[in-house]
């Protein structure tokens, strides 16, 4: 008989709207251009943030308005 490995699951990725992709672009280059070295940068975008009360990738994914919010901290911050 063979040895039973472990067996995972794999789940297909989120699909993002061509919206949310843009979005996504927008708010990564924000925060790498302006404040962040790239590992630091994705870091503070997957990373709950206080000021904006969530974390800011997903509040940038979910509308324009998050994106402008974050956007505007990520150069707040960049000025200090």
């Amino acid at each position: 008989p063979r040895p039973r490995g472990r067996t995972f699951r794999r789940f297909a990725p989120a699909s993002l709207s061509p919206e949310q992709c843009r979005r996504q672009t927008e708010v990564l280059r924000a925060a790498c251009d302006k404040l962040f070295p790239r590992g630091t940068a994705i870091s503070f975008l997957n990373s709950h943030n206080a000021k904006l009360g969530g974390k800011p990738l997903q509040l940038a994914l979910d509308s324009d308005d998050g994106l402008l919010r974050v956007e505007q901290l990520i150069a707040a911050m960049s000025r200090s």
